[in-house]
């Protein structure tokens, strides 16, 4: 009872021991190998990884750009072929106009002609059936040269001047025009066609 009560301190404080533990460190860095070790591991996984990732990326790009490359004549070619047909078809229904009107007025006979009708399906399968094709291509140029040449033919008659002022002039004087644009335009086109078709590229 009367004795005093005493407490037993450890005679190692808390900063001798882990002086004690960087001081084994420093004499044995084995830990800090391992550390290191596996530091330089997953820094050598990541290279590869970001490599391996950028060569898929550059792949992909490449491909893209490759395969955009080799679609766009394939479009251009579509597109111009579409044009060609539109431009082809409009020359047609102007020509009939066209024609019919000289008849109404005179200019041309009115009696029967099985060869103009055969010329005219022949424009129109050719426009239609053979667009894609060298022939259709062939066809459509001899659409866009008659288209043309209606405006030379008739703008140097000598009566010109007064079918332009009598009644239906206007509708006559603008076919001649659109005859004529439409038919240079379908003949370029085709041209450009054909010659397309001669170097090899997409028919």
């Amino acid at each position: 009872m009367g004795g005093a009560l005493t407490f037993a301190y450890p005679t190692t404080s808390i900063g001798q021991t882990f002086s004690k533990g960087c001081d084994q460190n420093f004499r044995n860095p084995q830990r800090g190998r391992i550390a290191d070790g596996d530091l330089a591991i997953r820094h050598r996984h990541w290279n590869a990884r970001r490599r391996q990732a950028f060569g898929w990326s550059k792949l992909v790009t490449d491909r893209t750009v490759w395969a955009s490359h080799r679609t766009a004549p394939a479009r251009s070619h579509m597109k111009r072929n579409v044009v060609l047909t539109i431009t082809s078809l409009l020359s047609i229904a102007l020509l009939t106009l066209h024609v019919t009107d000289d008849i109404v007025r005179g200019i041309s006979k009115a009696e029967p002609s099985n060869i103009a009708i055969l010329v005219l399906a022949v424009f129109l399968y050719g426009t239609l059936v053979l667009a894609e094709q060298r022939s259709g291509h062939v066809i459509m140029l001899f659409v866009g040269l008659f288209a043309a040449g209606m405006p030379v033919i008739h703008m140097r008659g000598a009566h010109y001047p007064e079918i332009a002022k009598s009644a239906g002039g206007f509708f006559f004087v603008w076919t001649l025009w659109a005859l004529g644009g439409l038919g240079v335009f379908t003949f370029v086109l085709s041209a450009q066609g054909l010659w397309a078709m001669r170097r090899g590229q997409p028919r």
